[in-house]
């Protein structure tokens, strides 16, 4: 008996929210001339515990839709009913009866598997020819709409013009740019020389300058460094010049030197950072032994011909 009293209740709140369901259709007018602007209006009644997808279409028989509006939601003075709504704007060219289907709505109810349907009236439109009086003279079914002037697409015309505007002046400016530098006088000869044949010419010069016998230690021996650090920039494409003694003694390329080639090239450079910054004094025996390492560095790092051919060289400038 309890069992059935649960099922009769359960079947009349069934009954009950199925007739809270109802789906309608309005049209302006059933009858008109082809041409005409049709509104259709469709709209759905819910409660808001249910959650019904809204039927949408984008076909009517053979009726044209010129605009569909977005589905919207309307106020009522009944807080648990949700009213929802849809206007389709079609219009017909040819006259005849056109058919306006059922928007069929589904959805299912808690606690009831079975799918249920809210479903509009079909409706029919029907179109007329246009009664035509011969005795007047031929005029449009409407009159010209006119359309309105659209800005943004002044404004986007607008921009492209700045942008070709600016794109042409750097144009003009690049080939103006080009044909001075065709007018300047071409660069003189350049001869390049390898980089052990500066590097000892140098030295040989320094040497002959006798800048320490004269007391200055601290070019002599910065001069030296600085001819050996412009030497392995060359020779080897290390930047020795922005590198502090320790890194360049501690650099890859040194793995690939003799070790006696190590040890003349970390006592020119050690020596040099000892006068520099410890203000030492050498005596005449390391002044010179200094000169004699660099040379000896050099001379014994020569690259073969064959290595030659793709080292990096220096430049000089015949005047």
């Amino acid at each position: 008996m309890k069992r059935n009293l649960l099922i009769l209740i359960f079947f009349i709140a069934t009954l009950s929210t199925n007739a809270q369901v109802v789906a309608r259709v309005q049209v302006d007018s059933v009858k008109t001339f082809i041409g005409k602007q049709v509104k259709i209006k469709v709209q759905l009644s819910q409660p808001k515990s249910l959650n019904i997808q809204w039927s949408e279409t984008d076909t009517l028989d053979r009726l044209e839709i010129l605009a569909k509006s977005k589905v919207d939601t309307l106020k009522t003075t009944d807080t648990e009913i949700l009213l929802r709504s849809q206007i389709y704007t079609v219009t017909a060219y040819d006259s005849g009866i056109y058919n306006v289907p059922s928007f069929n709505f589904k959805y299912t109810i808690s606690g009831n598997p079975q799918e249920q349907i809210a479903q509009t009236d079909p409706l029919q439109i029907t179109y007329f020819l246009v009664p035509v009086d011969t005795s007047k003279a031929i005029k449009d079914i409407k009159a010209i709409a006119e359309v309105p002037y659209d800005w943004t697409y002044v404004i986007w015309i607008s921009i492209g013009c700045l942008i070709l505007l600016i794109i042409g002046y750097f144009v003009y400016r690049y080939i103006q740019k080009k044909r001075a530098l065709a007018k300047l006088p071409k660069p003189v000869k350049e001869i390049i020389r390898p980089a052990h044949e500066i590097a000892l010419e140098e030295l040989k010069k320094l040497d002959a300058d006798k800048i320490w016998q004269q007391g200055n230690l601290k070019l002599y021996h910065t001069s030296i460094s600085d001819i050996l650090r412009q030497y392995i920039f060359h020779r080897w494409n290390i930047n020795a010049m922005e590198m502090t003694s320790d890194e360049i003694l501690h650099h890859g390329f040194i793995n690939i030197l003799k070790h006696d080639q190590q040890e003349l090239l970390g006592y020119v450079l050690r020596l040099a950072d000892y006068v520099k910054f410890a203000k030492a004094q050498p005596i005449s025996h390391e002044n010179e032994q200094s000169m004699r390492s660099a040379i000896q560095f050099v001379e014994t790092s020569i690259p073969t011909p064959e290595i030659m051919i793709n080292e990096p060289t220096n430049k000089e400038v015949l005047s």
